[in-house]
Formats: C-alpha cells, sequence, structure tokens
C-alpha cells in the first residue's frame, strides 16, 4: 500500500482482509485495512463516501479490538 498504486494498494486490501478474516481481533490489520479504504477514497480509485465509511468502520474495528495497538 505504501508505493501509492492501485495495483499494490488492492494486494495490500487483499491481504489485510484474509489476515482479519483468519483473526477479527487482529487490530494492525484492521487499521492497514482501514488505510486502503482510505486511500481508495483520496486517490479517487472508488467512491468516496462509501469508501470514507469503510476506513472509518474498520478504524473502529480496530480500537475496539485493541485499544492500545490500533
Amino acid at each position: 500500500m505504501y508505493r501509492f498504486t492501485r495495483a499494490d494498494n488492492e494486494q495490500a486490501q487483499h491481504f489485510f482482509e484474509t489476515a482479519v478474516r483468519l483473526d477479527p481481533t487482529f487490530a494492525p490489520a484492521l487499521a492497514g485495512l482501514s488505510f486502503t479504504h482510505f486511500q481508495n477514497a483520496y486517490q479517487g480509485w472508488a467512491a468516496r463516501g462509501p469508501e470514507m465509511d469503510r476506513a472509518l468502520a474498520t478504524a473502529e474495528q480496530g480500537l475496539m479490538a485493541d485499544d492500545r495497538d490500533p
């Protein structure tokens, strides 16, 4: 995701989604997934409103999973 290309962001999103599916309480994966949604919105790779909603929702999940290491 830090290459800031659409393809790399999609790959990162896939890996974060897999990690969250394996462990829904893995806060760092939720934080990374949140960032990929933010990046989709910011870069214009997807509809801004829904992606920002997803970014916020996954960030909140990360905080609920571990408020000391989201």
